[in-house]
């Protein structure tokens, strides 16, 4: 038996085991759920390995290194726009603002998820290179909080190292 198989199988395992753990969390434990739970946690394991091999890349603990800082983020922009709703002297004043964006097609969509978390901010759509970002309040200063965010992701294997300008200027 080579390395390549024993790695292969040991994702595979991995796999099912999270895909197994998921379907027991949303449809529960039951005699009855858990022989179709596991055939349909082996099954969505190969599939997933065929979508995204494993390869000498990110460690896949790795790509979980985001989700503290996502869920922080969802907390804040939450309270935000609560307390905005619920104190009539916080200050409302809507804007847009354009934000460089990433090259590739994945660092485009998940830094766009990130900036929709971000406290009074909503990623509307992209124009060419640049994210077209709705702020509830106009004074805010985005572009530097979307490029630390996009540190993050790289770090964390999201992102590669060269999305996006690198322009001083911009942030």
């Amino acid at each position: 038996m080579t390395l390549r198989f024993h790695k292969v199988a040991f994702a595979w395992l991995g796999r099912s085991a999270g895909f197994w753990l998921l379907w027991s969390l949303l449809a529960g434990v039951s005699p009855a759920s858990l022989g179709v739970g596991l055939i349909t946690a082996v099954a969505s394991a190969g599939l997933s390995l065929q979508l995204l091999p494993t390869r000498g890349g990110p460690s896949h603990w790795q790509w979980w290194r985001p989700l503290p800082g996502f869920l922080w983020q969802s907390l804040r922009g939450s309270v935000d726009v609560a307390w905005r709703a619920l104190a009539p002297s916080r200050r409302v004043r809507p804007g847009w603002q354009r934000v460089p964006a990433p090259d590739d097609a994945l660092g485009r969509y998940a830094l766009g998820s990130e900036i929709t978390l971000m406290p009074g901010t909503l990623m509307a759509g992209t124009s060419h290179d640049h994210y077209l970002v709705h702020l509830l309040d106009r004074d805010h200063a985005v572009t530097r909080l979307v490029w630390r965010e996009r540190d993050r992701l790289q770090r964390a294997g999201w992102l590669p190292s060269a999305a996006g300008t690198t322009d001083e200027a911009d942030r």
